[in-house]
């Protein structure tokens, strides 16, 4: 604890299962659960504010702070803007210019957060998460991955927030995995298409039949986020 104790908030890791009291006396001397570290809860004024920044108990906790940090910045710092008009078709709406509308929309919110969550415990685990996992944040050596940068502003979240497919091999589209059958009559340039489609998709495809069988939970998560 002694390397952490300047860390304000922060509280010694806990354990649990069968480990060894050496090894969890160890843990807890060397690792701790700082406030949480997501952008959002320092950007603009809430790095002067005193907000609630965990760490949480339970999952429930988290959302609800998320509740209470944007009523504590609309109280304090929220400001009107002028209203739509014909100069300015573009202009905030009334009700989006209001704060006491999105403060009636975040007690609406505060009253379902806590049963938003599944009741699986697995899905609702905390994970850290890299959640801007693009070709630039990878560095490869030899063929694998040698290291992945740009973890500030990362957290420890419910597997069910933030279990989501990296930009990397993200695809929305149809699943194509074979050529149309006019492919040999296109030409070059509208092969090019179905040819990027089907790339994606083949990534697609394996990685989540992957994640299936190594990552089953994720895997979960994964497909609930996309039926949804």
């Amino acid at each position: 604890m002694e390397v952490w104790s300047d860390i304000k908030g922060a509280v010694p890791a806990e354990t649990c299962g069968e480990i060894p009291p050496e090894i969890r006396d160890e843990i807890r001397r060397r690792f701790v659960i700082s406030p949480v570290a997501l952008r959002d809860y320092w950007n603009n004024e809430r790095a002067e504010m005193a907000l609630d920044r965990g760490p949480w108990q339970q999952p429930q906790d988290y959302l609800l702070s998320l509740d209470r940090r944007e009523e504590a910045w609309i109280q304090q710092y929220a400001t009107t803007t002028t209203s739509r008009s014909e100069d300015c078709p573009q202009a905030p709406s009334a009700t989006q210019n209001d704060p006491d509308s999105h403060l009636s929309l975040l007690h609406k919110y505060a009253k379902v957060a806590p049963h938003l969550l599944p009741t699986d415990p697995a899905m609702n685990a905390p994970h850290l998460w890299h959640t801007d996992l693009h070709a630039g944040n990878l560095f490869i050596q030899d063929g694998r991955v040698s290291s992945v940068i740009d973890w500030q502003g990362q957290c420890r979240a419910p597997l069910m927030l933030q279990g989501r497919p990296p930009q990397l091999v993200h695809y929305d589209g149809e699943i194509i995995l074979r050529n149309p059958e006019n492919f040999d009559d296109l030409d070059a340039q509208e092969k090019s298409r179905p040819r990027e489609r089907m790339g994606k998709s083949m990534l697609s495809y394996f990685i989540n039949c992957g994640l299936r069988i190594g990552a089953p939970f994720f895997w979960k998560s994964w497909i609930s986020l996309w039926r949804n």
